[in-house]
């Protein structure tokens, strides 16, 4: 009996910002900070799913429609195209030709959800969006069993996952009829984060931050693993298994010690250890950019957001760009290799160690002053990154609490929309803060990936899921 042909109806609108609120002029350029060059051109994409709408799917998407025009114009960078002057210096450009409005896609399957990412994926997977490419999409999916799916892309250089997110709580306010605080969506659009900070002393050397290097433009260490092919896994802990690695790894009474950890702490070293014994029993090749066998250490870069450690106070409302502060930690890797608590444990204490020392008011100052110095546009030099390990942590959002719910009630799952895919040693966390469970994609070279399911040390605390 013929399979019957599965169709689906796709229409794509273009949304413009609107013209309600009297905002000040717009520049016509807005300049790409170093910490927004130093970032990949990639993509930032969330996906949320609810049961259904509250009104019919036409009335809610004219009304996510209308909502995300009046948020354009809140955040007019979203509505710019990131461009190169003759100089090589990135900027936002708002001219009006630069303004080719969003792309709002619509479709409407005649097949169930089924949890598959791709079908709510706003473009094209690359790893690397090209040059020209639309800075923010938007999609929106009605499956026949009445799920609705709400997904976005946003390029990485306009912003970091705190300005996406910001984005998205401002829609979702529009969305549902309600009032914007204005005083929380900044005025001033420029991308100077090094302002929040105190300069560098006076004839002190501005140094390379840890897992930093200054290199030709020929050569870029960090994109060689992204044409590696690699196994996508995705992990569950529930709440009740991260207490208990809190408790396992933290330093026992007897050792006599004040030092501390925190659970991000101990979920690092155990995702760290897992990659590491995974490339190592699976005899992974080392790539540029890497840690060399004759160091004995590996490295793991995790940003942390820099709004949260500005001296005064944070910035909630007052900056929109990148502002992810970049630390890099180096851990013996004898203690990565040894799927023991005692060994966890060390490393656990080594991130912590290295985490107030790189996150402290005087190292972040000199970071933004060295990206601000040596741009990754200048063609005369590059800046690359050496690490083993990139691991990006939205816990702290509520993807699926009321901020996020684009009038529709609370959605039942929002997820990264990269299922399947990964790039080797690159994790990504994300949080469900009803239940306190983490969900870990982790990405690693082909040849580890069964030994990364294999992991003891993994498999105690965390659960596969795909």
């Amino acid at each position: 009996m013929p399979v019957p042909e599965q169709t689906t109806t796709t229409t794509t609108t273009i949304i413009h910002a609107s013209d309600k609120h009297n905002r000040q002029p717009l520049p016509s350029r807005i300049f790409l900070s170093g910490l927004d060059c130093y970032n990949f051109p990639s993509e930032i994409c969330v996906q949320w799913l609810f049961h259904s709408a509250p009104e019919s799917i036409q009335d809610a998407v004219f009304r996510l429609k209308s909502a995300l025009s009046e948020a354009l114009e809140l955040y007019p960078p979203m509505t710019g195209t990131i461009c190169k002057d003759a100089n090589d210096d990135l900027y936002i450009s708002l001219e009006n030709r630069n303004r080719p409005g969003t792309p709002f896609i619509f479709e409407i399957k005649d097949t169930p959800y089924d949890n598959d990412a791709s079908a709510l994926q706003p473009r094209d997977f690359r790893v690397l969006l090209p040059v020209g490419s639309n800075t923010f999409i938007v999609k929106v999916v009605q499956f026949s069993c009445g799920t609705i799916g709400v997904a976005s892309s946003l390029h990485h250089q306009i912003a970091d996952p705190r300005g996406y997110m910001d984005f998205h709580a401002t829609w979702t306010q529009l969305a549902r009829g309600e009032l914007v605080d204005l005083k929380r969506i900044p005025y001033d659009w420029s991308r100077i984060p090094g302002r929040f900070f105190p300069p560098p002393s006076d004839g002190e050397p501005i140094s390379p931050p840890p897992g930093i290097m200054i290199v030709s433009p020929k050569v870029d260490s960090t994109s060689n693993r992204f044409g590696i092919p690699s196994v996508a896994t995705k992990w569950k802990m529930s709440k009740s298994s991260l207490i208990q690695l809190k408790a396992d790894l933290s330093p026992t009474p007897s050792s006599a010690t004040d030092k501390w950890i925190s659970t991000g702490d101990a979920l690092t070293s155990l995702i760290f250890g897992a990659i590491t014994r995974a490339r190592e029993n699976g005899n992974v090749a080392r790539v540029e950019g890497r840690s060399s066998v004759e160091s004995q250490i590996e490295s793991i870069m995790v940003p942390g957001d820099g709004r949260f450690r500005i001296p005064p106070g944070n910035t909630e409302g007052s900056y929109f760009g990148n502002l992810n502060i970049n630390c890099n930690y180096t851990v013996t890797r004898a203690d990565l290799l040894s799927p023991t608590l005692e060994a966890a444990r060390r490393v656990a204490l080594a991130i912590r160690d290295q985490l107030e020392c790189q996150l402290s008011t005087e190292a972040i100052a000199n970071q933004l002053a060295f990206f601000e110095n040596r741009k990754t546009s200048k063609s005369s030099e590059r800046i690359s990154t050496t690490a083993d390990v990139f691991l990006s942590n939205w816990c702290c959002f509520d993807l699926q609490g009321p901020n996020y719910d684009f009038g529709f009630g609370k959605p039942f799952k929002a997820t990264s929309g990269i299922d399947g895919r990964a790039v080797p040693g690159f994790v990504l966390l994300m949080q469900t803060h009803e239940f306190g469970e983490v969900f870990l994609w982790i990405g690693v070279e082909r040849e580890g990936g069964e030994e990364l399911k294999a992991d003891l040390l993994l498999n105690k605390y965390a659960t596969l899921v795909q």
